[in-house]
């Protein structure tokens, strides 16, 4: 699992519980180093590590707390602050969702109709 998915999650959250070397950390599978280097550009790109690849006070720990990925966490950090939280929340939620349709079995028909007619 760990070799196919975003590692910035797992990377933020070592650095959060104190591990200091990611790249040389003892994982059951490692993933590849050139992921792990990429996930501490990325933190680091959003502020979520300092200059020493330390966890950023109190950006990165405020980041690490949240259930999301660090990009999404940070825009929701980001978008709060300038008063638009809840609508980056509902982005975000759609985002997140594979199929925002709901069909009924008993009536596919009708909910197709009222879908093509949502998306044209």
């Amino acid at each position: 699992e760990i070799r196919r998915c975003n590692l910035a999650s797992v990377v933020l959250q070592l650095k959060a519980l104190g591990v200091n070397d990611v790249v040389g950390f003892d994982f059951m599978d490692p993933p590849p180093r050139d992921a792990i280097v990429r996930s501490l550009e990325l933190l680091y790109a959003l502020g979520a590590l300092d200059d020493h690849g330390k966890i950023a006070k109190p950006l990165g720990e405020q980041l690490a707390r949240f259930p999301v990925e660090p990009q999404a966490a940070r825009t929701i950090m980001a978008a709060t602050g300038q008063g638009c939280g809840q609508e980056v929340l509902m982005v975000l939620a759609m985002l997140s969702s594979e199929q925002p349709f709901y069909t009924p079995r008993d009536r596919k028909q009708e909910a197709a109709t009222a879908h093509a007619r949502f998306t044209s």
